[in-house]
């Protein structure tokens, strides 16, 4: 990505969103993107639960040892 002209960016990110959200949730300690309990990683808090929400304000927040 880093390689492509700045013009087509937006396009590869559009194109790999879900690659991309997935390689950054498994490589970084904390998720960057919210994930349902079902594991399905969503874009928009809008389409999990408050008690999904909750969760992930929680896991996101508290360090585990």
């Amino acid at each position: 990505m880093f390689k492509l002209p700045y013009e087509k960016c937006g396009a590869w990110l559009q194109e790999h969103c879900a690659e991309v959200i997935q390689r950054l949730n498994v490589d970084y300690f904390k998720p960057w993107f919210p994930a349902k309990k079902d594991g399905q990683v969503v874009k928009d808090l809008g389409d999990m639960t408050y008690e999904e929400i909750m969760l992930h304000l929680m896991h996101f927040n508290v360090c585990h040892p």
